[in-house]
């Protein structure tokens, strides 16, 4: 987790109205699938388990699925693939 930070400052987030600023600060602060992971190393390899896909894609966290692959991170982020290498 995030420790407690100020919040925003109001001039970097003026282009963001008041309900998407406190929606920032609260994501800053809520838990994270990566939190007490022990396969927190793996993921910084190109590698990414269901929690993060799930949390990336809905802001929720589940706390089921932490098993990083290769293959649940080119589908969370498919522009990682190589050009000349189809998805296996």
């Amino acid at each position: 987790m995030i420790p407690d930070t100020e919040a925003p400052d109001i001039e970097a987030t003026a282009f963001l109205d008041r309900e998407a600023v406190a929606d920032l600060v609260q994501v800053l602060r809520d838990p994270h699938p990566c939190d007490g992971c022990a396969h927190l190393p793996d993921c910084g390899t190109g590698k990414a388990c269901r929690d993060f896909a799930v949390f990336v894609l809905t802001g929720r966290v589940e706390a089921t699925a932490r098993t990083p692959t290769t293959a649940q991170y080119r589908r969370l982020f498919p522009e990682s693939r190589p050009k000349d290498r189809p998805e296996s």
